[in-house]
């Protein structure tokens, strides 16, 4: 058979390895820490090579750039760890020294297996996390469930996410995933495309300042190819078409996502020129307190569901 899933630990942590055995492929997917995707071999036109920038074993437990997380019941900072919705201000517990809190809940939490499965085709692996309880979620008090399926096809990982409210009041969300991208382990002189069109304005303790200008005359601007490396970047970018490519050299790789739900790229690049995180979130920065900046509010029952992938363009 073509794929195969296979278990190993890293360390002391649980490793879910989807592989393609025709051509040396992987996505290994961590079900102990938030369904992390650790690792990703794909060829991205010089043969398999690792196009996630990955924590090394020793990082792994503590993960201190948020590498490969599932961001989840909402993306980057929420300043001073507090949120109101609906009448009600919900106090959690700042890990910024800033103040605030960054990237949701289950970062570290275990989830549920749902099912796995492996043929000639690709490989898949499906599991959920449910915040119910309060205690256990640093006092969050609105139920969610989120289920992600992840496929790993040839030249190809697919991320299917269904998020349900089973609570029975309605709940804020905003989702997100944390990848941080490298082609031949650097982004030194290459090319990021994006059709997005405006950004979030922060300001200097990067926390939106209410405007969403136009990437036009500015270094944020990627429609038509923009060069990396040069400068540091945190900033989310509008979805556009969806589309994020990456090139360097003779490799390429895109990050596609659904725009009617994912209407935000977050760019993100730290020191070093190794990597670019290019994230897909449903909403920007504050987006619990902005909910114009894209956040969701689920219903009783209701039931939202979306995608993204990481593709090796032929």
């Amino acid at each position: 058979m073509s794929f195969s899933i296979e278990r190993f630990r890293a360390g002391a942590v649980d490793v879910v390895a989807l592989r393609n055995h025709a051509n040396g492929e992987c996505a290994e997917i961590l079900p102990g820490l938030g369904g992390t995707v650790h690792r990703l071999v794909i060829d991205a036109g010089e043969g398999p090579e690792q196009v996630l920038d990955c924590d090394a074993d020793r990082e792994i437990p503590e993960n201190p750039k948020s590498r490969g997380r599932l961001l989840f019941p909402w993306n980057d900072r929420l300043p001073a760890a507090r949120f109101s919705f609906e009448g009600r201000t919900v106090q959690m517990t700042p890990d910024k020294g800033d103040g605030s809190r960054i990237h949701g809940l289950i970062r570290f939490a275990r989830m549920e297996l749902l099912g796995e499965s492996a043929d000639e085709t690709g490989a898949e692996l499906k599991l959920g996390v449910e915040l119910d309880d309060p205690a256990k979620f640093d006092g969050w008090p609105y139920r969610l469930r989120l289920e992600v399926r992840y496929r790993l096809e040839t030249g190809r990982l697919r991320l299917e996410f269904r998020i349900s409210n089973p609570g029975s009041r309605n709940a804020p969300v905003a989702l997100g995933w944390h990848p941080y991208f490298t082609l031949g382990g650097s982004i030194e002189g290459a090319t990021l495309r994006l059709s997005g069109d405006r950004f979030v304005e922060v300001g200097a303790d990067l926390m939106p300042s209410g405007r969403v200008p136009s990437v036009e005359g500015t270094s944020l601007d990627f429609r038509n190819g923009g060069a990396l490396g040069k400068e540091e970047l945190d900033v989310a970018l509008s979805s556009g078409d969806g589309v994020a490519r990456l090139e360097r050299g003779g490799c390429a790789v895109e990050l596609r996502q659904d725009p009617k739900f994912f209407r935000w790229f977050q760019l993100y690049t730290p020191p070093g020129n190794r990597s670019i995180a290019i994230e897909p979130v449903s909403g920007a920065t504050d987006a619990l307190n902005r909910p114009e900046l894209g956040l969701t509010v689920l219903k009783p029952g209701e039931v939202v569901e979306s995608w993204c992938e990481v593709v090796a363009p032929r």
